[in-house]
């Protein structure tokens, strides 16, 4: 729920926000990030499908939120493990054209982070493997 401060007093603008198609108790909203603009979000819910978590983008359109495609979950490699917690920390930039989710518990809580490239409709997800995964 957005709000908005006339003098001392905080409005609610627009509608609840909740994600689609969450599995089981998905605590929405466990970690969240604004544009700058305020017009966008990004939300998680790290319990969604037994722990293995999952971001839902959003956009204000008038004064509604409204869900951006569908939930986004964890590439096959390593989130479809129970508990990964996806979601338990992300960022949105000012531009809500990238985001950045983190997994502490992925790969036996090796932890990693994932890189989303958001395009109107359009969201495509990068995976950028843990520190000790990469080759130097």
């Amino acid at each position: 729920v957005r709000h908005d401060r006339a003098g001392v007093v905080w409005n609610q603008v627009g509608n609840k926000m909740t994600g689609s198609y969450a599995i089981g108790t998905a605590s929405f909203g466990s970690a969240v990030s604004i544009a700058a603009s305020g017009d966008a979000a990004i939300v998680s819910g790290v319990n969604d499908n037994n722990g293995r978590g999952a971001i839902w983008i959003l956009r204000k359109l008038g004064n509604n939120w409204v869900q951006e495609g569908n939930k986004i979950v964890g590439a096959t490699n390593g989130l479809n493990n129970p508990e990964a917690n996806q979601g338990i920390s992300i960022a949105l930039s000012a531009d809500a054209t990238t985001a950045i989710v983190g997994a502490w518990r992925y790969n036996n809580m090796v932890g990693g982070a994932w890189i989303l490239n958001i395009k109107l409709v359009h969201l495509s997800m990068i995976f950028i493997p843990p520190l000790d995964l990469l080759e130097v």
